[in-house]
């Protein structure tokens, strides 16, 4: 099965999950790199999984914090504040259904998945970044997550399944508030 989007697209196959991404997307805070398809085969444990999920919402939350903190509009701010929020409170629940779910511990770390899919790395070292240009980030990040969560909802049976295809509502809606700040701030 095949998800694509702009920047990424994403293969199953039987035993692995295999990500393809554009180099220009996972190098974007390193400088400009060749127009290439980067690829990384990895297994994943339902434990990893959501671990991965829970720590790419603490980064969605990173991202909106940060941006709040550097925007001077207080309109701005309250959404990106009450963005930040939203996603705080979405990565302790996938925690506590998480550990639910897998009747035990999460793995303490991330693996090397979600700095792919943390909010375009790049934001952390964009100054003077506009609020449209980060809404713009922030709804390819909630496509991104939405994939992620897609594939994992294909690749896990029953009850898993269900437990990723709804982070991917979630991620749905996410999606939709900032494609509506984006339109709301295109009518200005």
């Amino acid at each position: 099965m095949d998800v694509g989007g702009s920047h990424s697209f994403i293969r199953l196959r039987r035993s692995q999950l295999t990500l393809h991404i554009r180099c220009s997307v996972v190098m974007a805070s390193r400088g400009p790199c060749p127009n290439r398809t980067r690829r990384t085969d990895m297994s994943i444990t339902l434990e990893q999984a959501i671990r991965n999920a829970v720590e790419t919402e603490r980064g969605a939350n990173r991202f909106y914090t940060f941006i709040a903190q550097n925007t001077s509009d207080p309109e701005a701010k309250k959404f990106l504040r009450e963005m930040a929020e939203e996603e705080k409170g979405h990565a302790e629940l996938i925690e506590k259904l998480g550990k639910k779910l897998v009747e035990g511990e999460l793995p303490l770390h991330a693996d090397a998945f979600v700095a792919l899919q943390e909010t375009a790395p790049g934001w952390k070292f964009a100054e003077g970044i506009s609020l449209v240009e980060a809404l713009q980030i922030a709804a390819e990040a909630e496509q991104g997550a939405m994939m992620y969560y897609e594939m994992l909802a294909d690749y896990f049976p029953e009850p898993h399944k269900q437990f990723f295809s709804g982070l991917v509502k979630a991620e749905e809606k996410h999606l939709s508030v900032v494609d509506a700040k984006l339109e709301s701030l295109a009518g200005r």
